[in-house]
């Protein structure tokens, strides 16, 4: 089934990306070309610093539900372990490993300011 959906989606994306690029040559076809065009930045930063700062929150705001997630599958992986060792292990491993990946955004979020600083 998950095969069959990935299928779809790659399809979905190929057929957005090919009538994107169908609109932009479309619009060099048959007249003359366009003079100039601007490009809108997304972060809506000028600095390295600032775009830095702007991908590390992003981030964290990403991670932190994720995290949250894992360890309530981790959890979970505990509790229904029933005596089982291997099991519980492996909820055990679940959690440490989603602390392990929190933190590192976390770094990665008060490092950003410090690599700002080294640009300035």
């Amino acid at each position: 089934m998950s095969k069959h959906l990935l299928t779809i989606w790659g399809l979905a994306e190929l057929s957005s990306v090919v009538g994107f690029c169908g609109k932009v040559f479309a619009q060099t076809v048959g007249g003359t070309p366009p003079k100039s065009f601007t490009i809108t930045n997304p972060l809506a930063c000028g600095d390295f610093g600032c775009a830095l700062q702007k991908v590390t929150e992003f981030l964290l705001y990403l991670a932190a539900p994720i995290a949250a997630i894992m360890v309530l599958i981790g959890g979970f992986m505990m509790i229904t372990a029933r005596g089982d060792p291997e099991k519980f292990s492996k909820g055990k491993k679940t959690l440490l490993y989603a602390a392990i990946g929190f933190v590192a955004v976390l770094a990665a979020n008060a490092v950003a300011p410090l690599i700002q600083s080294l640009f300035e």
